[in-house]
């Protein structure tokens, strides 16, 4: 649900126009003259194109809480390139005139500072002007039961020897015996092309079912809630990311409308 929401935010705001205006007696109109017409338009840097760059930037202001990019000009002042850096690579500080400067640790070298004047910053929600925080980081708890539930889904497909529960035995089994019993109890029944098999229990067994069951811990719901709690704190509309558990027509078309 993460990364469908990232991609949403990221592809729709990287597809959208992005042109350089210049005012007019009568408004506005393109100025594809302009010297960051193709900058922005179509290629920031060597390595990316437009969208390619917009959708990176978004990226990593959606799971980091903050995007960089390094703003190379000429001699002239000509800006040549928006090169993105990697945000976890990038520290902002407080210079000492009160403006915002940057600590740069590239993957190989010395450490640069670089002034406000030389990085385009994306910023999210910030308390200082400063320092951006992750909306992940803020919804840790939220993500975090996603991530546990989609992990016991897994755990449980992959690894139950359904019905989940003990074997109980009149007498006391020696070691060697208990493993035996488990290990063809595994065989037979582990995993999902095993499950609801048929089981034969003899010499005084008795099935004994421990625990709750998927549907007495309400696992799908918590799935489902977890999606539609991931689409609520990244501003997204949960059609957005496939959840259409409460979806008719004409509210797609109104979250729609809203989410232009």
């Amino acid at each position: 649900a993460v990364y469908s929401a990232v991609r949403v935010l990221s592809e729709t705001l990287a597809a959208l126009p992005l042109v350089v205006y210049r005012r007019t007696d009568r408004g506005k109109e393109r100025d594809m003259a302009h010297p960051l017409w193709a900058l922005l338009h179509d290629r920031p840097n060597r390595r990316q194109t437009s969208f390619e760059w917009r959708e990176t930037m978004v990226a990593h202001t959606t799971l980091r809480g903050a995007s960089y990019s390094m703003i190379v000009d000429r001699a002239d002042g000509v800006i040549t390139e928006l090169m993105p850096l990697h945000p976890d690579r990038v520290t902002p500080f407080e210079a000492p005139d009160g403006a915002v400067a940057y600590a740069y640790q590239p993957k190989m070298g010395a450490r640069q500072i670089l002034l406000d004047s030389e990085v385009l910053r994306l910023p999210a929600l910030s308390g200082d002007g400063i320092d951006s925080v992750s909306p992940i980081t803020l919804h840790r708890e939220t993500v975090g039961l996603a991530m546990a539930a989609q992990q016991y889904g897994a755990r449980f497909y992959g690894n139950s020897a359904s019905p989940r529960g003990a074997i109980k035995l009149p007498q006391v089994l020696t070691s060697e015996a208990t493993q035996r019993l488990r290990e063809d109890w595994e065989k037979r029944h582990k995993g999902p092309e095993n499950a609801n098999r048929l089981t034969i229990l003899d010499a005084g067994m008795d099935w004994v079912q421990l625990g709750m069951t998927n549907e007495d811990a309400q696992y799908l719901e918590t799935r489902q809630f977890s999606v539609s709690e991931i689409a609520r704190f990244m501003r997204v509309p949960p059609h957005k990311i496939g959840d259409l558990s409460k979806a008719t027509y004409s509210n797609i078309e109104q979250q729609n409308i809203e989410f232009v």
